[in-house]
């Protein structure tokens, strides 16, 4: 690059057609371009704000780090509204040419965020700035009929959360007494507080509940509810004499109940004789009739087992056979003798019997 009198120009360096009595100075300048230059720090993209963006690159020749304002200056293009935005490096001093950087700016977006009564999301959506979000399905919630949202989606310029509103149902409660006393129907708000009305009442029997169950709150529909009734419940009483009962025999019955066949109970040591009415004497027990009427109690007798004590010789023979009460002792014959052997003793415990035994000496 010369400067001449008449101004800054740019020749190459064969060319002598300036006059070199008219150059006042030479400098030497590196030509930079996109191809020779290194640009970053620039993102790809940037959201939308109304105001011109001015990032800021780092930009390299090579190692060397070039400085703003000394080896560049900086302008921009495009860099406001939505779309492509130019950045334009004009290399001075040391250098000369440019480069160009380009970027896009992009609307911000927001979401809209549909939510339930309860605060649970319905839906939600993302929106340009300045746009409308569009209302998802109307939502329903039990006991009510949706009435609106409870703020406008129309040109979003921020996050928002718009919430259904819902107005209250009223419903109906019949009662059908299945052949008792009369009992009036009850229509009020969904889930508030329902007031059981009287028990109605049937000759020869004693009100159970309604099916289905009545409600603490108004539900959700109109409902009819239906009286059952029942017969009169009679306990079971079983005296079980130290034995431990079976889980078929039930507790209770009633009048309608199928006949029940007693089970046996057990007790360890003894063997079942049956159920009876009384504790002594009286009459044996088997079944409950279905159509017996009246508190039962039942009484299990029992007779002891006995087992068979053998006591052998080693080479089988019988020494004894005595017959004990279950966890009784057996009683040893006398010490059994043996050519060329010593007795020794008997080689099973004998005491406490709670089964059939052979005992055997040993020498």
């Amino acid at each position: 690059r010369i400067i001449t009198a008449s101004g800054d120009i740019v020749i190459p360096v064969t060319d002598l057609s300036v006059d070199p009595t008219n150059v006042t100075q030479v400098r030497f300048q590196t030509l930079l371009s996109d191809s020779k230059v290194t640009i970053s720090g620039i993102n790809g993209s940037y959201n939308y704000t109304g105001s011109p963006l001015t990032p800021e690159p780092t930009v390299k020749f090579g190692a060397v780090t070039l400085i703003k304002d000394t080896d560049y200056t900086l302008s921009y293009s495009n860099n406001t509204d939505v779309g492509t935005a130019k950045i334009t490096l004009n290399f001075i001093g040391k250098y000369y040419g440019t480069a160009e950087k380009t970027f896009t700016i992009e609307l911000n977006q927001y979401t809209v965020t549909f939510k339930d009564w309860n605060g649970s999301v319905i839906e939600t959506q993302t929106v340009n700035h300045g746009s409308n979000a569009t209302a998802p399905a109307d939502p329903s919630r039990t006991g009510y009929t949706f009435a609106d949202w409870d703020a406008a989606f129309t040109n979003v310029t921020s996050d928002l959360t718009v919430t259904a509103t819902y107005a209250i149902n009223q419903y109906t409660i019949t009662f059908d007494s299945n052949g008792g006393s009369v009992v009036a129907s009850i229509t009020q708000n969904y889930d508030s507080d329902i007031t059981a009305p009287d028990n109605p009442n049937k000759t020869g029997y004693t009100f159970n509940n309604w099916t289905p169950a009545l409600p603490a709150k108004m539900p959700a529909e109109s409902k009819t509810h239906t009286a059952q009734w029942a017969a009169d419940t009679y306990n079971i009483t079983y005296n079980l004499d130290g034995g431990t009962n079976n889980g078929a025999n039930p507790a209770t019955y009633t009048i309608e109940t199928a006949t029940i066949t007693l089970q046996n109970p057990i007790k360890t040591g003894y063997t079942f004789d049956g159920w009876y009415d009384a504790e002594i004497d009286g009459n044996g027990v088997t079944h409950i009739i279905s159509g017996s009427t009246g508190h039962k109690t039942l009484y299990a007798r029992w007779t002891l087992n006995q087992y068979t004590v053998t006591f052998k010789d080693h080479d089988g023979d019988t020494l004894k056979t005595e017959t004990v009460n279950h966890g009784s002792d057996a009683t040893a014959p006398a010490d059994p003798s043996r050519t060329g052997y010593t007795f020794a003793g008997w080689d099973a415990a004998f005491t406490n019997v709670t089964s059939d035994l052979t005992v055997t000496a040993t020498y």
